[in-house]
């Protein structure tokens, strides 16, 4: 049985929905955030638009440039996206 590639799965696109939504709330572009990742901005368009995968360390990166310490509602959406309790 063939199963279906996780970054079509719809759990992972909608973290990166919310990612991408989270990007443009705190008024930064792929560009300042790709730098910040060592990407491309083309990479991380690619990331945003399902082309490409995030890895675990681009996750995590990513959370700390959205500085989700401070960030309430994404750090809810990602203890909803892990199953987790606040």
């Amino acid at each position: 049985m063939k199963r279906d590639k996780t970054i079509h799965n719809k759990s992972y696109s909608n973290l990166i929905e919310k990612l991408r939504l989270e990007r443009k709330c705190l008024g930064l572009s792929q560009v300042e955030v790709a730098e910040r990742l060592n990407l491309t901005q083309s990479e991380m368009s690619k990331l945003e638009s399902g082309d490409r995968r995030m890895d675990i360390v681009e996750f995590k990166e990513i959370l700390r440039v959205y500085r989700i310490n401070e960030n309430s509602k994404l750090n809810g959406f990602v203890m909803e996206f892990f199953g987790l309790e606040r």
